[in-house]
């Protein structure tokens, strides 16, 4: 597995067409935006569930990558998430294993395991992740009170096609989100570093409705590192709310070992 196969894996473990259009923006008083109403209006739309079951095809665009895979993602919310990665009906090239403090890709057409915690994301993708993150990119849930990227200052704007719009620097992070005005759900999220050839763009471009809540049945991510472009479009076929999934991952004995630091 190369490492932007393993970059994929990790940003949005291969979820997640197109970069989004960008619009002219109206600039609305300060005053009819209000930051705290607008973060409880989105996160009082995220998708409540015990456990996840999805079945997904993705359409992968860049060099030295498969054209076309497919696979399952099962979640525990807030504990566990269990991805596998397949060419074809029951072929599976990779199983990856997310946990609250760490991570576990097999890679088994090469029988290689990676392994390491969320802080060795900063020197694969160019910034930390964590399981919240991933989680959330996920199910298409956004935690904006619980994100030390909103303790900066940041500017709010609402464009012609009725979004919201958050723009926020902190540290050497610059972050885009744009939230659907009508129904607060996230519609794109741009993260790129100031000081690093890296960024990333995730377009939500369909939800369906779950038990009364939203969830991305389309989703799109584009990785820029270095000037290498990766590009994924993800349709979710299957979306199941369940009380218990499976969770079939074990290292074989004799796979090779590697911690990722």
């Amino acid at each position: 597995m190369n490492k932007r196969t393993l970059l994929i894996l990790i940003i949005p473990i291969i979820i997640f067409s197109g970069c989004g259009t960008k619009s002219k923006l109206t600039i609305r008083p300060a005053k009819t935006l209000k930051k705290q109403e607008i973060i409880k209006k989105v996160e009082n739309e995220n998708p409540d569930f015990v456990a996840l079951n999805i079945n997904y095809t993705a359409e992968m665009e860049g060099k030295s990558l498969i054209n076309s895979v497919n696979g399952s993602i099962r979640i525990y919310k807030d504990s566990i998430i269990w991805l596998s990665v397949g060419i074809g009906i029951g072929i599976d090239v990779a199983r990856a294993l997310f946990e609250k403090e760490k991570f576990t890709i097999i890679n088994l057409k090469d029988k290689v395991c990676y392994t390491g915690e969320y802080s060795a994301s900063k020197r694969i993708v160019g910034q930390d992740l964590d399981f919240n993150m991933l989680h959330s990119l996920v199910t298409g849930a956004f935690y904006l009170n619980n994100s030390n990227i909103f303790d900066a200052e940041e500017s709010i704007t609402e464009n012609k096609k009725r979004e919201f719009e958050f723009n926020e620097k902190f540290k050497n992070l610059k972050t885009n989100f744009k939230i659907d005005s009508h129904t607060y759900k996230l519609k794109e999220l741009k993260i790129e570093k100031t000081d690093d050839p890296v960024a990333v763009q995730i377009n939500y471009n369909s939800y369906v409705t779950l038990d009364k809540k939203k969830f991305p049945s389309k989703v799109t991510v584009k990785v820029n590192n270095n000037g290498v472009e990766t590009i994924a479009n993800i349709l979710y076929t299957k979306i199941k709310f369940e009380k218990e999934v499976k969770i079939p991952f074990k290292i074989p004995p004799k796979y090779e070992l590697i911690e990722v630091k």
